[in-house]
């Protein structure tokens, strides 16, 4: 038999309200362990996984990340999804080091509080006019307490 708690409300119904369903299916998808968003970015080529070249895998390939206004902001996104704590550097990789494969995002437009870069405002791959690649310097791996 359910009990109630003195001074707190509480009422039973057989069907749910509108929105209640797709309410707790979104908290579901925020709580629920899954993979880890860093499966989807990495860094390459510098002396660490936590600096280099960024890179997204979309549709089974890894892609290149071209940008020509990349900031602290798109880079502390990457550092974060990586668990690699903050990041210290955001650069445009010199055109010797660029990547050569396929392009996975451009015109990344980060606010620096997303959960990983997919979730950032970007521009379809297809676009033209943008040839930089970009890189991330963060400071470390992050400890887990």
């Amino acid at each position: 038999m359910a009990t109630q708690t003195p001074g707190i409300s509480w009422h039973h119904q057989a069907e749910p309200l509108p929105g209640e369903i797709l309410q707790c299916a979104f908290v579901a998808l925020l709580l629920s362990p899954g993979p880890p968003h860093n499966a989807s970015v990495r860094l390459v080529g510098g002396g660490s996984r936590c600096d280099g070249r960024v890179e997204i895998f979309q549709r089974g390939t890894w892609g290149r990340v071209l940008d020509d206004q990349w900031d602290m902001e798109d880079a502390s996104v990457v550092c974060w999804q990586l668990r690699c704590e903050e990041a210290e550097a955001a650069y445009t990789v010199p055109r010797a080091e660029q990547g050569t494969g396929p392009v996975g995002l451009r015109r990344v437009r980060c606010a620096g509080h997303e959960a990983g870069l997919s979730l950032c405002n970007t521009s379809l791959p297809e676009a033209t006019g943008i040839t930089e690649d970009v890189g991330a310097v963060c400071q470390g791996e992050q400890r887990v307490l």
